[in-house]
């Protein structure tokens, strides 16, 4: 884990959450069919993704590397009594305690090899018959959003 991106985060939800959180537009709608059961949030950011799995009925376990988006995501689970519990991990190395039903990750790989790594972790949290979510920046949109050419990988 790279404490300079872990300080970026934790620093960027100290500042304005609301800035820096992306919920996924399509969340809604590729859940609609599925029955509620086990979900996985890998990068969970604030929870905003977590936070309205729990509402739709899912129990839900969040985990990000920023400490104080995990404490913003504890407290929404907290004020709304909702069933999902936050976690501070790096989602390349974290290990899932069991299969899910359904594992979500949104705007949220790393990049390069640490997006792999992330990707293995969400295959191996999925129970069997489960589904995965993934969605992700458009490396087209590198020059658009000012991020570097390898930053989007």
């Amino acid at each position: 884990m790279d404490e300079m991106d872990k300080d970026f985060w934790n620093d960027a939800y100290r500042q304005g959450p609301s800035s820096v959180e992306v919920a996924d537009q399509f969340l809604d709608s590729e859940i609609g069919d599925l029955e509620p059961g086990t979900a996985l949030d890998l990068g969970c950011g604030s929870g905003t993704n977590a936070l309205k799995l729990a509402e739709h009925g899912w129990s839900v376990i969040g985990v990000d590397w920023a400490e104080h988006a995990i404490e913003l995501a504890t407290k929404g689970a907290i004020d709304r009594d909702l069933d999902a519990t936050f976690v501070v991990g790096d989602i390349t190395e974290w290990q899932p305690p069991h299969g899910f039903d359904l594992v979500i990750s949104t705007y949220a790989l790393p990049g390069g090899d640490e997006s792999r790594r992330a990707l293995q972790t969400a295959v191996a949290a999925l129970a069997q018959g489960g589904t995965l979510i993934v969605a992700e920046w458009d490396r087209s949109m590198s020059k658009v959003w000012g991020f570097g050419k390898d930053e989007l990988l």
